[in-house]
């Protein structure tokens, strides 16, 4: 008969049958998990425990059933909002059964967030438990892998480096023997603790973030497009999101987390997630694109009341009203708050962004725009004082000094600037006399598009060679359907003496013609390949009848019959891949095989 053991708060199973073993006195782990388990092959798994329904039917934890073993002492809660239904059945049966695959269904395995290799635990937590007078234990949150800090106490867990469970998986730390004089190191990053938390509150289920998350495959593509980060009709807008998203959250505390982003990177988690789910994503990553998300909708609601702005330029004729404005939204890299910019067609531009602090829009003028500018001028020309000038244009009157000298200055080095572009157009015109406009456009691109800016009647009417027409000869399109069709036949001889093992698909055959994309635009002028390519392209089922029959030429010349299932095994057919034709084949070979052994016996 064993004690039974009352487990605390968000106590991590790991500890409650560490601490169970170290009152039980046992010599061996093995021996005490065969009692409660019933088998010695559990493994101490922090997160994911296994053997779940032979270790309540053992009696040790007191008051406690299934579910909340599961729901108050593992880490499933983390990632169940995440899973599909049938996903979360077969978790929830390899945790009550002694499977191990678990971490291969959730793709912890697999994936580049790295696991913790021991118990961590926060020092001044293993205090607080000595100074309270109770057995000491380890909390479940500080096994949650990438993230490093304890939320209560802010400083850094401490990992036991007496044990990795890797070298003996069924060895369990007791929290008593665990050390509370290391060095305490504070946490100084807010952004990394705030994320924390926010992991924590998800593995308690008082998360704020999953009142609109779906498991669709396309949530996030949606999401994000939604808050503004699209490009054309349906494309995401993957590099103002990798700016935005690394400026709001910073490198190093994505770092930390380890979800770093590039976009320089095709295996980049977060371009992956924002296109289609198709793989199993870590919960922390799900919560950092749900808080940014969040985070812009919330901001984006302070301009719920206002969707267009007006336009600010006293000149405009549009002053006041919102008819020719439009906005865009960005991320201040130093403030990480929310800006809005609006543009005018007159050229005026703006910026708003929402202060939560002192609860007020700051503005802020970006551009004046070339209307603007022209107005000034008009005025200055009229000799007015600055103030009135000031007045009129909705500004200060330093802004007025600063713009009429800029005004000034601008002036004169665009007449010198634009008499030393025409005479660099003059001579490279006489250098190169046979050039028509397009070729010289060509020679020195930037010379040209200044030039049509500033003075497009010049440059156009500048004398220049008229261009030959392109005299080139039509393609024979017959001729090249044979010579392609000779280049199919010689590459797919090459294969069959090489003893291709792959599919022998459409695009294999394509590839042989030696010009796959202009093959693949032009399907219709190639009749000759196009009826040979469908000759001789394999169907997945005819490519599995071409394994199964180079696995039975290696048992031709044998005494040995092999089972069924190695065939299948040895030509790599999967169980949902097994059809009719394949079992009859498969039959075919087994009893060909059957009577070359009898007649060679015999």
């Amino acid at each position: 008969m064993y004690n039974v053991i009352r487990p605390y708060k968000d106590e991590v199973l790991y500890s409650i049958i560490a601490r169970f073993i170290s009152r039980y006195g046992t010599t061996g782990p093995k021996q005490l998990l065969l009692n409660i388990f019933d088998t010695d092959k559990i493994s101490s798994t922090l997160d994911f425990p296994s053997g779940l329904n032979k270790l309540i039917n053992s009696r040790i934890i007191y008051n406690e059933n299934l579910p909340g073993i599961i729901n108050n002492h593992t880490l499933y809660p983390l990632y169940h909002p995440f899973l599909s239904v049938r996903k979360k059945n077969l978790v929830l049966d390899s945790m009550k059964t002694s499977s191990g695959d678990i971490h291969t269904r959730l793709g912890l395995n697999a994936g580049k967030i790295k696991a913790i290799t021991g118990p961590r635990y926060c020092v001044k937590c293993l205090r607080e438990d000595y100074d309270l007078k109770r057995e000491p234990f380890l909390r479940r949150f500080h096994q949650i892998t990438a993230i490093d800090i304890c939320i209560k106490h802010n400083i850094y867990l401490t990992s036991n480096d007496k044990f990795d469970y890797r070298y003996n998986k069924h060895k369990f730390i007791e929290p008593d023997s665990l050390s509370i004089n290391g060095t305490i190191v504070s946490n100084s990053n807010k952004r990394l603790l705030a994320i924390s938390r926010k992991v924590v509150s998800l593995c308690e289920g008082e998360s704020k973030l999953l009142r609109s998350f779906t498991n669709d495959p396309y949530f996030y593509n949606k999401a994000i497009k939604e808050v503004g980060y699209i490009k054309g009709k349906k494309c995401v807008d993957l590099e103002k999101l990798y700016v935005d998203f690394t400026t709001f959250y910073g490198a190093n505390t994505l770092k930390a987390l380890q979800s770093e982003v590039s976009r320089h990177s095709n295996s980049c988690w977060l371009k992956q997630v924002v296109r289609k789910v198709r793989k199993s994503i870590h919960p922390i990553r799900h919560v950092l694109l749900l808080e940014f998300i969040h985070h812009k909708r919330t901001i984006q609601s302070h301009y719920a009341s206002e969707l267009r702005k007006p336009c600010r330029n006293p000149v405009c004729p549009d002053h006041g009203t919102s008819n020719t404005t439009k906005i865009n939204y960005g991320i201040d890299a130093k403030t990480a708050r929310e800006i809005a910019y609006i543009k005018c067609e007159c050229g005026f531009i703006y910026t708003e962004s929402y202060n939560k602090e002192k609860a007020k829009i700051n503005r802020r003028v970006k551009e004046f725009g070339q209307l603007w500018i022209d107005e000034l001028i008009i005025l200055m020309n009229k000799k007015l004082p600055i103030r009135a000038i000031a007045r009129k244009l909705n500004c200060d009157s330093k802004t007025i000094l600063c713009q009429a000298k800029n005004i000034h200055n601008n002036t004169l080095e665009q007449n010198d600037t634009l008499r030393l572009k025409k005479e660099k157009w003059s001579k490279l015109k006489g250098d190169n006399p046979t050039m028509s406009i397009s070729q010289l456009r060509s020679l020195n691109p930037a010379l040209f598009i200044y030039l049509y800016k500033v003075n497009k009647e010049w440059i156009i009417n500048q004398k220049y060679p008229i261009s030959k027409r392109n005299n080139r000869k039509p393609i024979d399109w017959k001729k090249r359907d044979q010579e392609w069709l000779f280049n199919i036949i010689k590459g797919l001889r090459k294969l069959n003496k090489k003893g291709f093992k792959n599919r022998i698909s459409d695009n294999v055959l394509i590839r042989l013609s030696g010009h796959e994309s202009t093959f693949l635009k032009n399907k219709a002028r190639l009749p000759a390949c196009m009826s040979f390519i469908k000759k001789k392209a394999e169907s997945p089922l005819e490519y599995r009848k071409r394994r199964l029959l180079q696995v039975s030429d290696s048992y031709s010349r044998g005494y040995y019959v092999p089972p069924k299932w190695r065939l299948y095994r040895e030509a790599g057919i999967r169980k949902e891949y097994i059809s009719k034709d394949i079992e009859i084949l498969a039959e075919e070979i087994l009893q060909r095989l059957t009577y070359q052994k009898v007649a060679i016996s015999g």
